[in-house]
């Protein structure tokens, strides 16, 4: 499963599971630092331990292109 390219995306859905998060960033543990799936997951598992906001920067009220969250 870690050889197929599929695997190293980050998801199409919020994870929003600081379960889930973590399981998939142990996943990605032995990744290099091109794995886009383990630089998601190395963002979101923190920000979900503190309860912040999702790592995509989108929120639930029509800010679909994430700009105001741009850093």
């Amino acid at each position: 499963m870690g050889d197929n390219p599929i695997f190293h995306r980050v998801p199409d859905h919020p994870i929003l599971n600081l379960e889930v998060a973590q399981r998939a960033l142990a996943r990605h543990r032995d990744c290099g630092d091109d794995c886009a799936a383990r630089r998601y997951f190395l963002a979101l598992v923190p920000a979900l331990s503190q309860g912040q906001r999702p790592v995509d920067g989108r929120d639930s009220v029509g800010d679909s292109d994430g700009s105001r969250w741009a850093r």
